[in-house]
């Protein structure tokens, strides 16, 4: 616990730490019990958002046991409860352990409402390895966390770990904003189906010494790349196809280019660039 944004709150603190630290701030008030379990499942997902908003918003925690004034006083009828105050009054509240992206949009849409600015969060290393550390203790924080959970994928693929990487994209669910990249580096790593079909990827290699400007071997061998993650090698291919190459194969690639930028993300230059090029030859 974050003893900067998390406080366990007594009748005593009571006035300090939430109705005078309201006053420029959303403070949530966590109600809660050591025996409860959603309380258990709840104030971790409180804590992480406090920690996050770098004091926007800060949570007081109040044992409805040790406190049972305070208890009293909310009328508390069941735990987990959580009150939001801002200017030292309770200006929402909800009952009951939230998913963390509910958790969210609830106090998002409070501190909205009161034009409390939150400071911008410190991005991931850019190093790999550093990254991928970075996501996977995301995801021990929050095993609902979409962004997380595909970039964790991402980097897997990037290490040419496949088969990790799937799992990780299956475990992003369809009410995730995520769902659809996650579905697209599924698919791109299902490209290589095209290449098992046409004798693998060693016979399809051998094919394209004899005849490096055979479109559909170049075609073929793109998917290869795509599909182990070399991204930017299949896409320079596949742009290049969608460039010159003929109407058998040229859809091809142009599907095959739209599934892999999905999946890529945003993050890389040479991939920008590549996405750039290929908007300009459709448009």
């Amino acid at each position: 616990m974050n003893a900067t944004y998390v406080k366990d709150v007594t009748e005593a603190t009571f006035a300090q730490d939430v109705i005078e630290a309201s006053m420029d701030k959303l403070v949530l008030v966590d109600l809660w019990a050591t025996w409860c379990g959603p309380c258990k499942t709840l104030s971790p997902l409180l804590e992480k958002l406090a920690d996050e908003y770098k004091g926007a918003i800060t949570v007081a925690k109040v044992d409805v046991d040790q406190e049972q004034r305070i208890a009293m006083q909310f009328g508390v009828q069941s735990i987990p409860t959580v009150y939001a105050f801002h200017k030292g009054q309770p200006v929402d509240g909800f009952q009951s352990a939230l998913p963390y992206a509910d958790l969210k949009r609830f106090v998002d849409t409070l501190l909205d409402r009161f034009g409390i600015k939150v400071s911008e969060p410190e991005g991931p290393p850019t190093e790999p390895r550093a990254a991928l550390e970075y996501w996977q203790r995301r995801v021990a924080e929050n095993d609902q966390d979409g962004e997380a959970l595909l970039n964790v994928g991402r980097l897997s693929v990037a290490q040419g770990e496949m088969d990790v990487a799937a799992a990780w994209f299956k475990k992003i669910e369809a009410s995730m904003p995520e769902y659809g990249a996650a579905r697209a580096a599924l698919a791109t790593m299902g490209l290589m189906e095209a290449v098992e079909e046409a004798g693998g990827e060693a016979s399809v290699r051998e094919q394209l010494l004899q005849r490096p400007n055979d479109p559909k071997l170049r075609y073929l061998i793109a998917c290869a790349d795509a599909a182990s993650g070399s991204t930017v090698a299949a896409l320079e291919v596949f742009v290049d196809l969608v460039r010159k190459s003929n109407p058998e194969v040229k859809p091809l690639a142009k599907s095959a280019a739209a599934l892999v930028l999905e999946a890529a993300g945003r993050e890389n230059s040479d991939i920008e660039a590549l996405r750039r090029t290929l908007s300009r030859l459709l448009f």
